[in-house]
């Protein structure tokens, strides 16, 4: 998966309804430094018909599909 693809999210779960079945742009990893130096990784989604990117833990990268 790189920067640009067109990724589509499966159904992940109840919970997760802004997400899940939707489709968008893969804008990248987007790692969250905390001040205790852990660094969290995630990544960002820019969803059709949102205005802003949606930041994604790295763990629900496995419901995350490149279309082709």
């Amino acid at each position: 998966m790189k920067v640009g693809d067109l990724v589509k999210f499966d159904y992940v779960n109840g919970h997760t309804r802004d997400i899940n079945n939707k489709c968008g742009i893969f804008l990248g990893e987007r790692p969250l430094k905390r001040s205790d130096g852990k660094v969290i990784p995630n990544f960002a989604v820019l969803l059709f018909g949102e205005d802003t990117e949606c930041l994604c833990d790295a763990g629900l990268k496995r419901w995350l599909k490149v279309v082709e």
